[in-house]
This record gives C-alpha cells, structure tokens and sequence, in this order.
C-alpha cells in the first residue's frame, strides 16, 4: 500500500497527464482525488459524490460502482483495469475511459477512473474504415471488368464446342482456352470473397475424366423432347420475343447467337435509353438486363418498367450481374427482376433460367404452382439420409440453385454407395425435373 509521499508524487505525475483522472470511493462514491484537468471542468469537487458531480447527467451510481465484481476479485482484492468507451450525451464527445481498484492512503478500495480524449482515436478508426470501404470498392470494380471479357470468352468455347465451331485437331486447344478460362474465374472469386471479408478457403470442385461437361448439358437441353421442357419453336408459330441488354458487345453477340440457336426472336441494347425505347415499342416477353451499365444503371431500368407498365402487360426481367455479392442480389430482386443470372454465363444455367419464364412459341410459363404434392418413394429418402452432412447441404444447394451440372456431380457421390437411388435421381435431372428434385430436398 503507497504512503502519503508516495501518493503525492502520484498525483504529480496524473496532473501532468492528458486525461480526466478522479478517484472515488468504493462504497461511500466520495471522490477523494481529482486531477487538474478535470478541476477546470466540474470545478474542485473533493468531497463531493462522484456520480452527481459528473457533467454526464447521471440519475444514480454507475455499473461499476454498483457492482464491484467489474473492479474486484475475490482471490485478489485489486482487479485488472476495465476498459469502455463513453460518449458524453450532450457534446458527442468520444473518451476511452479505464477505471481500476485500488488501495488508497488510508486502506480502503477506492476507485481510479482515467478519461483520454477518444475523439482522434475514433478519427483514425473511422478514416482506416473508409479507406477499407474505398479499397473494396475498388476491388469489386476490378472484379466486375475482368469479370465481363472473361464471360465472353467461356461463352463462345461454349457455343464453339456445343456447335463443332472448329477444324478437326483444334479441340484440345479449345479445352485448354476453356480450362484456364475457368482458372482465371477461380482466382476472380478469390479476389472477391477476400473484398468481402471472408476468410474460408474456396474449394473449387474438381471432377473426373468422365466429368459433366457444360456443351453436354446445353446440347440435352436443347434435344429434350418433352412437352413440360420443350422450347424450340413450332413451325407456324410466333416465337417469343427477348431483349438483350449489356454494354459489352461481346457479351451481347454471345447471348444473342444462344437465343437464335434456340428460336428465339431478339433485340439489343447497349444502354439503358436504347433499352427502354425498344421495351416500349418492341413489347419483349423477356429482357435479359446488365445490372452496371454507364449513366444509367439496371435497378433504375427495372424501376422505370415496373412503375410504367400494365399488371397484364408484366415483362420477365433477369438481372445479370458479373457481381458475386450476395446483397447486389438482393437488391436486383428489391427492384422488382424476376431473376437473377451471374456473370460468366454458363450455358445450361442461362438455358434452364429463360425456360423457367417463357417458352420459344410465344406462350409464357404459367406462374401459378400447382397444389398437388408430388409422391416421393421413402426408400429413396431413406438411401439420401444415409449419405454424410456435408454432401447432403452441397446437395440441396446445387437443387435450390437449378445447377444440374453440381447436382449430377454430388449425385455420383452417392452412386457408390446406393446405384438405384442415384440412377433415379440421375434421370430427373437429365430430365431438369427440378420441381420433383426439390419436392424431394424439401421432405429430408
């Protein structure tokens, strides 16, 4: 315990510091030291109770005070220090306050309460904050720009190899354009989780030689033969109508060469002006919409739509969007698109997504669901509840987000372990009987 000299050579040095420093009484709240600074704000208050002398219009003791297990131990009476912020009701001023038991002159537990100007620390926290924000910023940008030429460049492999775009021999380079394609994509991603703050390692998947090729899953698609899929255009017919939207010419071409393949008719736009003159005019059924564009962005495209047109006049909107922010999707549904689509475009994803709303004869897909349950075999449940946790969500995701090429992947997982199930389970999707896939994740 410090004597009296110790004590006044220690009030020396807290009146020569930078803070608000007092110390009060554990039990009686009498402040029994106060230092300089503090004098020339509440005056010389010694003597006084503490909470009541404090500019903070304080009603009662504080927590600290009332509950001196913050300040005391009971193996050891002295405490470690206890640090808060505070910021004064009135002036909004920040201070970083620490406060400690300690013995005093005379024996007692007092209470030593330090106030420091929290106000440059709060500065410098928010300023590393925007710098934060701006870098991310920045980043995502840069994630977006690459991410566009690198759409084009899987789309048209894709379409090379689905069309037999090439002379014979060029197919391994074809497969190499497309595999360090995908390469590129994977850091891409990286890059942009790292924006976001996520540290969790991406694992890519990785398939085998006999892996689901994405011209594989176009080329099925665009030969299912079944009413409930079929999206060729009869003849005699007057096929469906969709708008292109994207500042990238590439991407545009790409798109439009996709649609034409499967009967479509088509318009484009570079920006949002020419997009909405040609949704006045042309009366698309569909609009596939860029979400960043120049001078006028996507969200205030579909904004304009939705607030113009007749409820029986309503266009199906995909947002497309080279952002993999789970929030930009939210806020493209927000506005008002029917969907949403991530850049790079992958054929069977961009394929299964306008089949969802329209079909190529002009008649649009009912967006009424049907009340009747579809009857799944408990043996199959039961075979899929077996299968480890991890594979299970994988599994469930790949359905909710009408990925066939993950969900056949997964489903070779459990071809291991149970043939009949998986070959059930393998026909539906080659059959993108996705309303019975997901009848059947919503019962496990």
């Amino acid at each position: 315990m410090p004597n009296k000299n110790d004590m006044n050579q220690i009030a020396q040095v807290m009146n020569h510091l930078d803070a608000l420093i007092y110390v009060s009484d554990l039990k009686t709240y009498e402040i029994l030291f106060i230092n300089e600074q503090l004098k020339q704000v509440i005056g010389n208050a010694v003597g006084k109770i503490c909470w009541q002398s404090m500019p903070f219009k304080q009603t009662g003791p504080c927590k600290f005070c009332t509950d001196t297990k913050f300040l005391l131990n009971e193996n050891d009476p002295v405490n470690k220090a206890v640090t808060s912020e505070f910021q004064h009701p009135v002036t909004q001023k920040w201070f970083l306050v620490q406060e400690q038991a300690i013995p005093w002159t005379d024996g007692r537990l007092v209470r030593l309460k330090i106030m420091i100007d929290g106000d440059p620390l709060k500065q410098i926290n928010e300023n590393k904050q925007e710098q934060f924000l701006l870098k991310e910023k920045q980043i995502r940008k840069i994630v977006h720009e690459l991410r566009t030429p690198l759409n084009a460049i899987l789309g048209y492999t894709q379409l090379m190899r689905y069309k037999k775009d090439y002379a014979h021999g060029n197919l391994d380079s074809i497969n190499a354009i497309q595999h360090c394609s995908e390469q590129l994509l994977s850091l891409i991603n990286n890059i942009s989780r790292i924006a976001k703050g996520k540290s969790d390692t991406i694992r890519d998947i990785e398939f085998s030689n006999n892996r689901v090729e994405l011209f594989d899953i176009a080329e099925d698609i665009l030969q299912q033969k079944s009413a409930e899929h079929h999206i060729f255009s009869p003849k005699n017919s007057s096929p469906s109508k969709i708008l292109v939207v994207d500042d990238s010419s590439d991407n545009r071409k790409f798109v439009i060469n996709i649609l034409d393949i499967l009967g479509f008719r088509t318009k484009e736009a570079s920006n949002a002006h020419q997009a909405l003159e040609i949704w006045e005019n042309w009366n698309p059924d569909l609009i596939l919409l860029d979400i960043y564009m120049p001078e006028i962005n996507g969200h205030d495209v579909i904004q304009t739509i939705r607030n113009k047109e007749l409820p029986e006049d309503h266009v199906f909107i995909i947002a497309v969007s080279a952002s993999s922010l789970e929030n930009d999707r939210n806020i493209a549904i927000e506005s008002g698109c029917d969907d949403y689509l991530m850049k790079p475009l992958k054929l069977n994803t961009l394929i299964e997504l306008i089949g969802k709303y329209i079909n190529a004869d002009g008649s649009q897909k009912s967006n009424q669901h049907t009340n009747t349950k579809i009857n799944i075999p408990n043996w199959l449940l039961d075979s899929i509840k077996q299968m480890p946790a991890i594979w299970l969500k994988q599994f469930k995701d790949s359905i909710e987000m009408l990925d066939p090429i993950k969900t056949k992947y997964h489903i070779t997982k459990l071809e291991k372990k149970d043939l009949k199930s998986a070959s059930v389970l393998m026909d539906w999707v080659n059959q993108f009987n996705f309303d019975r896939l997901q009848q059947l994740i919503s019962e496990l």
